[in-house]
This record gives structure tokens, sequence and C-alpha cells, in this order.
């Protein structure tokens, strides 16, 4: 679980400072194939903290195109 919780403090900074104050859709957020992997299996997790797999969720759904509406 340390080496999740490292990734995913490394990956997700700069994921997280491209999406926040946008009002309308993330659809031009893109992410790369390792990162896409990693929120994959941090949103799928069933032991990870529950506040990171929203988080990996809402960045997967950002990166599909999906309005803040959607998402929450």
């Amino acid at each position: 679980m340390h080496i999740v919780n490292v990734c995913y403090n490394d990956h997700i900074k700069h994921l997280e400072d491209k999406i926040i104050g946008r009002n309308k859709k993330y659809g031009n957020l893109e992410l790369r194939a390792g990162d896409q992997e990693l929120l994959k299996k941090i949103a799928n997790s069933q032991v990870a903290e529950y506040r990171k797999v929203q988080q990996a969720k809402i960045i997967l759904y950002s990166a599909e195109g999906m309005s803040n509406i959607e998402i929450s």
C-alpha cells in the first residue's frame, strides 16, 4: 500500500492542478498511459483511502470529458 501512496502523491498533484478552476468540461485533460493505469488501480481499489478513490474517479471522469454536473 505504501507504494500506491507514493505513486499517488507523485503523479496526482500535477493532474489536480490542471483541473482546478475550470467550470465546464475537462475534456482537454489528457492523461499519460502510466497515469491512467495508476488512477484506474486506485479507483478500483478495495483498500485505498476513500478520499483517494474518489479523487481518482473524478480525474478519470474528467479525462473522459464529463462535465462537473455529470461527475457530481
